[in-house]
């Protein structure tokens, strides 16, 4: 049920999602649907739910360990890996995006909240262990860490809008990809770190 559900939320959002098409494509009875899920709403938020937990699953199991501890290497790194995630889970993927871009006000709340949970655990992850010993003493590191996070989720959002229906052509570029993100972000440490500062070269990991 879910992984029809999934599907039909992923093509046609939220608004335009049948229950009735993913009775079909399930080959269940609408009743038994209700029965497990109450309404709609319920639906989709149980199918965000399932997205949100085998993408962090996903992440957590495949993300190198320990991470590294330069900052920019670990901008790189995962960045990469979920970049490589939008390609292994597209339909997920897409439910994701509907829900934070075009989720209606009655199911919203809910929705930014399961968002909000998965980004502190996220952000968690990310700061532990990290050095920050290489920024600048002039600047504030935290702005400095928080300025390298939105100009990597930047350039995944270029990334991913550019393949967007051919991501099988996103691990043929891969190398070309992440020559240009490593290049993105030695132009950052020029502009963070002190001078003098080896550029950490994060993996290409897309495969």
């Amino acid at each position: 049920m879910l992984e029809a559900a999934i599907r039909e939320f992923a093509e046609k959002g939220y608004g335009g999602a049948s229950t009735n098409a993913i009775v079909r494509e399930a080959g269940i009875s609408k009743g038994l649907l209700f029965h497990y899920f109450g309404s709609k709403k319920d639906l989709f938020l149980a199918a965000l739910d399932r997205c949100l937990e085998v993408q962090m699953d996903y992440f957590l199991r495949n993300v190198k360990t320990p991470y590294p501890p330069d900052v920019i290497d670990r901008v790189i790194e995962w960045g990469a890996l979920k970049l490589e995630m939008v390609y292994r889970f597209p339909l997920m993927h897409r439910l994701l995006l509907s829900a934070l871009l075009e989720t209606p006000p009655e199911v919203r709340p809910e929705v930014e909240r399961r968002f909000a949970v998965v980004a502190e655990r996220s952000w968690r992850l990310f700061l532990e262990g990290i050095d920050l010993s290489r920024f600048r003493d002039d600047i504030d590191k935290a702005k400095a860490v928080e300025l390298l996070v939105v100009a990597m989720e930047g350039l995944q959002r270029k990334y991913v809008e550019r393949y967007r229906d051919r991501p099988a052509d996103l691990i043929r570029d891969a190398e070309r990809v992440f020559a240009e993100v490593k290049e993105y972000m030695e132009i950052m440490r020029h502009g963070l770190y002190r001078r003098g500062e080896p550029m950490a070269s994060g993996p290409a990991r897309l495969a």
